[in-house]
């Protein structure tokens, strides 16, 4: 089966294939996104409109971590409609705006009420780089209380990381050396692929200086009370806070939560 993907935005995307995206991928290093690999059964695709679509099943996964050390399995959020993203601590392109969307969904979810029907859930694709005391350090210097339980940020040994992101959540990443990424580029310029994205300040980042970039997935997951992915949101650090809530809101509907 080709590769596809599946935008909110009332524009499905069917049959894309991955090398016309394979620039995009590269070109937004530090950060940027991976093409969706494809489930093991064709999901619907079909435009989202104002009713949430059955896609796939969320994996269920142990042996996880949160960013304060303590054990997380899937089993704790049942009953619950999941945010899902992918970020790692060092990340300098689309991370540090997918820290500050969550930071300010946990002020709006707790305005309405939904704090305890909503999970947020980002999982570390630098799983070998950064542990539990970097991942608090990103999330308190964008805003957020790493003591919350609404906002949780996951890590695992990395073979464990890339079964459940890689296979279950059909979510890619990958760690490239940063005297590779111009070479890289180059290429991608060649190509007319290059696609630039600004980037952004982490002052962990500038800290520690890490020689190499995780390539990775930018999108925004959406997982219902039932375990099914619902929405997919591509390029969610370009998703505003109130899309990304009316979609929570609609699979809360849809499910009888809200």
């Amino acid at each position: 089966m080709g590769s596809e993907q599946f935008k909110r935005y009332k524009t499905p995307i069917s049959g894309l294939m991955l090398g016309g995206v394979i620039g995009l991928i590269v070109a937004v290093a530090l950060g940027s996104v991976l093409p969706w690999r494809p489930p093991p059964k064709k999901p619907d695709f079909a435009a989202a409109g104002d009713a949430p679509k059955t896609m796939f099943h969320a994996p269920s996964f142990n042996g996880f971590v949160n960013q304060q050390g303590q054990p997380v399995d899937s089993s704790a959020f049942k009953g619950k409609v999941l945010l899902v993203t992918f970020m790692y601590p060092y990340c300098t392109r689309v991370c540090p705006t997918l820290a500050s969307r969550m930071v300010n969904l946990e002020t709006l979810l707790r305005q309405r009420g939904l704090q305890d029907r909503v999970q947020l859930l980002s999982f570390n694709v630098d799983p070998e780089g950064a542990a539990p005391r970097e991942m608090s350090r990103f999330m308190r210097q964008y805003g957020a209380d790493p003591n919350s339980a609404l906002w949780q940020f996951l890590t695992a040994p990395a073979a464990l990381t890339a079964r459940v992101l890689k296979r279950g959540f059909h979510a890619d990443y990958r760690k490239i050396a940063t005297d590779q990424l111009e070479q890289v580029f180059a290429q991608q310029r060649k190509d007319g692929t290059y696609h630039y994205v600004p980037s952004m300040r982490n002052p962990l980042a500038d800290e520690s200086h890490p020689d190499y970039a995780i390539i990775h997935n930018s999108s925004a997951i959406i997982v219902g009370v039932d375990g099914v992915v619902r929405y997919v949101l591509g390029d969610a650090n370009t998703v505003s806070d109130a899309v990304m809530l009316n979609d929570i809101i609609r699979v809360l509907r849809k499910e009888g939560r809200a």
